[in-house]
């Protein structure tokens, strides 16, 4: 049995119970079910739904904030083992780590009364996959659109570093929702999953080799023999190939009930050696029931079969990489493609056979085994593993790109970075992760190494740039007693010297003029005081001895609490855990005054001018003194909790306190009156004023920083990745700095006077317990809780977009060709360009009134078409010259021409009547007044053969203009057709409406295309003002939607109206779209004003987005795909340059610089590194060494990405 399974088990039962149908729990324990009405928490039990080993899952009904109905699930009494415990949080953490529509969310968690763990989960209600699909008597396409869900949840744990380890139909639920919805899937029961890169809990979920987490039915070959500890995420797709096998077939590929009838290593012999029946064969065997439900297709032989067996491969480097993979395969089925999985080879055939029966063939054949067949074998063995091999780098350089992602959305730059540049290291040719790497540094983190690290041998707890100049720097290790002093400058830092204190440091201070030096220190019996000149490095005076052990707490270490200078350095105050606050005359060593108290000052500042000191104490007060001779001027709590720090506002006007509540008290310096409160709503840790005086930045517990001025007036908020520890104004308070804890300890740079980020957090390896600004504010010293502080620059290095003005409101513009500049339709009527300079041309077009429509077609000549009221005019955007004006019959409200612009299809104003017009001749070529009420939905066909019409009604007009005929046909959505599009050839047709629904027709037949009507595709939720909006991509194979407000952009196959990739999920409603010329990229805009660029090869971000200040009213992409640009509705024309989409590998050292330039690197063993300044440094010099090369556009942009921020072009080019 294992060796740390259940004891009061013997081998028999455990062997039964593990393969009893409900997974790989153990047998239960008696145990009362709990009575309904019974709470835990907030959480009223009402029934229980299921039972395992280790818990029970009850139905539960949440009370508080809201009601709604959950899953909840305890642990059982007694099982509080370390094994237990652990798969039980291993479960949790998992479930947590997950955001997922096809996954269970994980939604609280907690301990009852007596200690037993629970958590609790959304409620799922429905029927395992494979009872589900028998219920319903599914088609084998159904199964197969059921199965890409599963796909969906299973390849986002993954790109979560999460694999699950026991996929069986039981744990994959499916419910029907309302009438008419599509079944939902949802995967359940992450007990037993695994960790790629981080870990899942801290106890220690230990595998066994011998030990066997999983279902054997289900259990991949390389987790039957190892356990948990040699296996990836191809371990789940071989699960998922069982699953599917079970969805065809109605039985797994391998009998649970004939492995447990074997003994263990003979049933580990079977996962491992015996493959499974075809699932055509199978299905052969179930005569009449397979014929029934009808899942025996001719393909399924062939194709299918492949697919299926190729998930179960043996090998795991034989099955799918990657989960993608296995769901493209199973979409191109759907879709009537060539799926990529092929039956085995002779030569594979040929090997298992061997293996299996090893002894007879060596024994007939050895000679000429070894003498030609071992020859030819061996060639052919080491070629598939050179192809497998690549198959293999390139499926991981593709999880690792996709991992990216994720970590760019959790504001992890440094490992976003990190696994770019592994992916490119696994495949040089992923296009994907190298755009996607120049685009994130061309984001930029808020700094990057300026020098080597400042270490110690201990942790250190602050430091600062020393003043006036900022050529040195102080950090104070607490441990050791120590504070270094170094002499800084770019690019190099030396330790001058250390001042030691005797035992470990709990408190110092530097001098305003930066001359001195004091620290104060932790001891058993009397702490002290030191002052040393930081010029010499020579003790000044005596050691300060603070004694006062009858007035200290018994059995505690006497420590210095807090200290500081006064402004002329001559005293120097101290409080001291004695409960004592006392000023000394340092040069001398004496006593100025004393004040003692009932509790422990945490904190002191001295004000600007001198004259007040003030003091935080553990009893709430706040205290005022006269600098001078210790007076009390005012002493009174000021909150709920101890005082934890306190400053004077640089007018020493203010006292502000810094931590211990959830609101900065503040308070006049002069009488200790209370002004008010800043309010931030959680436990506040820090609090910065600006230089000026002007404005107060708080940061605390719940992640925020807000930014005030000093009456309390709000600013802004802005969310941090992680508690706000730290918070720091440049001297000149153009920046503000804030430091986060662990987890994601950070670093992020804002605008001091309007709180908006300034880049990428830059990602630190522990919590950042100080942060100090140089005196010119271009470098920042970051302490964490670690033997290393960091000096960061923090010049801007992000490519900023080119604004260009046109000085009034605009309707549309784009690029002229060529790239030689914009062109803008003004609300006025006018159309001007503008070149890179920003030059604005004299009008070509002046209308004298807003124009009614436009239409822009594309092609070699591209050309605008205008509409004012009747007049109607062309523009070659090539030669910048009218070519042709013209008048309609009435005025025109919406206009579509051909691609060569010599044929404009006119509506007019009453919506009834469409017009065609040649603008050689300026007649009216076709002309037709409407009798199915107004047109509400237009288009044409590029070369203006087709006119398709749409009306309130549902009905589609078909217009042959060729041949003058018309044909009206009835949509199966009763709603008014609001959208209409074509794609380039005219073969094939999109409506929409309000509803969520499209229709694919095709024109020829002017009906439905048939396999889009068992899955009509659709949206999630009902459309923006004009409908469902859709664009064919340029390869026509594919269309996509948008303006709906499930804030989704979709993707659907033009040949069978079929989901074809993942949605791209915005904020809020995409209100235009636009592709690149070469296809790989989308540009959209939302209706929040927010600018998203997205890869179209695997659908993923290729750029953190762009927040505009105004609508959206068109977007393009320049001729060769360089650049991009927005133009807002206000007349502010926004340009990015963009990276080259295509090119030769990214050079090593680049990958080196990359690396650095995050900060972080990934192991070959998955580990992150901080990577070292002198190799960051070595990069970077390599890269700018790099020849120049006109062929190669990337070299530009990796040498821009590397030069000097102050010394480089604003843009690569």
């Amino acid at each position: 049995m294992p060796l740390d399974g259940p004891m009061w088990l013997c081998p028999a039962c455990l062997a039964a119970n593990f393969f009893s149908s409900d997974g790989a729990e153990p047998l239960s324990m008696d145990e009362p079910v709990r009575a309904a009405g019974d709470m835990i928490g907030r959480y009223r039990l009402m029934e229980p739904i299921g039972e395992g080993g280790f818990g029970i899952v009850y139905r539960a009904e949440q009370t508080q904030p809201f009601q709604r109905q959950v899953a909840l699930k305890l642990i059982k009494p007694g099982l509080d083992s370390r094994v237990v415990v652990a798969r039980f949080e291993t479960e949790r953490q998992a479930m947590a780590l997950l955001d997922h529509p096809n996954i269970a969310r994980a939604l609280d968690a907690g301990t009852t009364a007596d200690g037993r763990p629970f958590f609790v989960m959304e409620l799922v209600e429905g029927l395992p996959v494979n009872l589900f699909c028998a219920k319903h008597r599914l088609t084998l396409n159904e199964r197969l659109q059921l199965f890409l869900d599963i796909c969906a949840g299973m390849e986002h744990a993954h790109a979560k570093g999460v694999i699950h380890r026991d996929l069986k139909p039981s744990n994959v639920m499916v419910s029907t929702g309302q009438k008419g919805d599509l079944p939902k899937v949802t995967i359940i029961d992450f007990g037993i999953a695994k960790a790629l890169w981080q870990e899942l809990t801290p106890h220690t979920l230990y595998t066994h080799p011998r030990q066997m987490l999983g279902t054997p039915e289900y259990m991949s070959p390389e987790q039957a023999l190892h356990g948990g500890l040699n296996i990836d995420t191809r371990a789940d797709v071989y699960s998922l190939g069982a699953l599917l096998y079970e969805m065809i077939t109605g039985q797994p590929p391998l009998s649970g009930a004939q492995l447990a009838q074997t003994g263990l290593d003979e049933w580990v012999r079977v996962i491992r050696e015996v493959s499974p029946v075809r699932p055509s064969r199978r299905l052969a065997t179930l005569g009449a029931e397979a014929q029934e439900l009808k899942l025996l297709t001719s393909r399924t032989e062939n194709e299918l079969d492949w697919v299926v067996l190729k998930a179960l491969a043996k090998e795991r480097e034989r099955r799918y990489q990657t989960v993608r993979e296995l769901a493209e395969d199973v979409r191109r089925f759907l879709g009537d493609e060539a799926v990529s999985a092929r039956p085995p080879s002779l030569s594979y055939i040929t090997r298992k056979y061997v293996r299996r029966h090893r002894g007879q063939v060596l024994a007939a054949a050895a000679v000429v085994v070894v003498l030609v067949v071992g020859s030819v074998v061996s060639l052919t063995m080491a070629m598939r593993a050179e192809v497998a091999e690549k198959k293999t780098r390139h499926a991981f350089s593709l999880s690792d790109t996709t991992a990216a992602h994720d970590k760019v959305a959790s504001q992890k730059y440094g490992e976003a970075v990190a696994l770019l540049c592994r992916a490119l290291r696994l495949d040089p040719h992923n296009r994907e992760a190298a755009f996607r790497l120049m685009t994130l540094m061309a984001e930029a983190p808020v700094g990057v190494m300026d020098c080597p690290s400042l270490q110690h041998f201990e942790s250190i707890w602050q430091g600062r740039f020393l003043p006036p100049d900022g050529k040195q720097i102080l950090t104070a290790s607490v441990r050791d007693g120590i504070l270094a002093l170094w002499d800084w400058q770019p690019g190099k830092v030396n330790r001058v010297r250390s001042f030691v204190m005797p035992d470990a440091i709990s408190a110092f201070a530097v001098s305003a003029d930066g001359r001195w030096v004091a620290s104060g220190s932790v001891a058993e019996k009397s702490c002290q005081a030191r002052v040393w000149s930081v010029e010499s490095g020579d003790l000044q005076g005596q050691p300060l001895m603070m004694l006062g052990e009858d007035n200290a707490v018994k059995g505690s270490p006497h420590q210095v609490v807090s200290m500081a200078f006064s402004p002329d350095a001559q005293l120097l105050y101290t409080s001291t855990s004695d409960k004592a606050l006392r000023a000394w005359r340092w040069v001398d060593s004496t006593l100025a005054w004393e004040v003692r108290g009932t509790s422990v000052a945490r904190c002191l500042a001295v004000s600007s001018d001198g004259e007040r000191v003030a003091a935080g104490y553990d009893d709430t007060r706040l205290g005022l003194y006269e600098a001078l001779n210790g007076q009390v001027i005012h002493e009174a709590p000021v909150q709920r909790n101890r005082v934890e720090g306190v400053m004077f506002s640089p007018d020493s006007k203010r006292v502000l306190i810094k931590g211990g509540d959830t609101f900065s008290a503040v308070l006049d310096a002069k009488t200790g009156q209370k002004h008010g409160n800043l309010e931030h709503y959680d436990r506040l840790y820090d609090v910065a004023v600006e230089p000026g005086g002007e404005r107060v930045a708080t940061g605390g517990q719940d992640g925020y920083v807000r930014l005030r001025n000093l009456k309390g007036v709000f600013i802004h908020a802005e969310r941090m990745p992680d508690v706000v520890r730290s918070l720091a104004f440049s001297p000149d308070g153009r920046w503000l700095a804030a430091g986060t804890q662990e987890p994601q300890a950070t670093v992020s740079l804002m605008d001091g006077q309007t709180g908006v980020p300034l880049g990428a957090p830059l990602q630190m390896h522990r919590v950042v317990t100080d942060l100090s600004f140089h005196p010119q504010a271009q470098k920042l010293l970051v302490t964490c809780h670690s033997e290393t502080a960091a000096v960061m620059d923090i010049r801007s290095r992000r490519l900023l977009p080119q604004i260009l003005q046109t000085g009034e409101p605009v309707m549309m513009g784009g690029f002229l060709p060529e790239d030689s500049g914009v062109f803008v339709l003004t609300n006025s009527g006018t159309l001007r360009r503008q070149d890179w300079a920003g030059h604005l041309s004299k009008p070509l077009v002046e209308l004298g009134r807003k124009p009614s429509a436009f239409y822009q077609t594309t092609g070699r000549q591209p050309r605008l078409v205008i509409a004012a009221g009747v007049r109607m005019t062309t523009v070659n955007l090539v030669t910048w010259q009218v070519e042709k004006e013209g008048m309609a019959p009435g005025p025109v409200v919406e206009l579509h021409a051909t691609e060569d612009g010599q044929r404009l299809l006119a509506l007019d104003a009453s919506r009834e009547s469409v017009s065609l017009i040649s603008l050689a001749s300026n007649k009216v070529g076709y002309s037709w007044e409407s009798d199915q009420g107004s047109i509400t939905a237009l288009t044409m066909s590029r070369d203006g053969r087709i006119v398709v019409t749409g009306h309130p009604n549902g009905m589609l007009v078909f217009h042959d203009l060729v041949h003058e005929a018309r044909w009206a046909v009835k949509s199966r959505s009763k709603a008014e057709v609001l959208s209409l599009t074509l794609n380039p050839d005219g073969t094939r047709l999109v409506s929409g409406s309000q509803d969520a629904l499209l229709y694919l027709w095709d024109v020829k037949s002017r009906t439905e295309v048939p396999e889009s009507l068992a899955r009509t595709p659709r949206h999630a939720d009902s459309s923006m003002a004009g409908g469902v909006k859709t664009l064919f991509a340029q390869d026509a194979q594919q269309f996509l939607s948008y303006n709906s407000r499930d804030l989704r952009v979709r993707s659907f196959s033009a040949q069978t109206g079929q989901h074809t990739a993942p949605y791209l999920t915005h904020t809020s409603p995409v209100t235009h779209v636009v592709q690149s010329p070469e296809g790989g990229l989308l540009l959209t805009a939302e209706l929040d004003n927010r600018v998203s660029l997205w890869s179209l090869s695997r659908y993923l971000p290729a750029s953190v987005g762009f927040q505009l200040n105004a609508s959206v009213v068109s977007l393009d992409f320049s001729a060769n795909g360089r650049k991009a640009l927005a133009v807002e509705k206000t007349g502010e024309v926004s340009v990015w340059s963009l990276p080259p989409s295509e090119g030769l590998p990214l050079p090593e050292c680049f990958l080196r610089f990359a690396e650095g330039f995050g900060r972080w690197r990934l192991t070959s063993e998955n580990v992150l590194q901080v990577m070292s300044y002198q190799v960051f440094d070595e990069a970077r010099r390599e890269v700018l060494a790099l020849p120049d090369d006109p062929t190669n556009p990337q070299i530009a942009w990796m040498k821009w990405l590397a030069a000097d921020p102050d010394e480089r072009a604003e843009r690569p080019e």
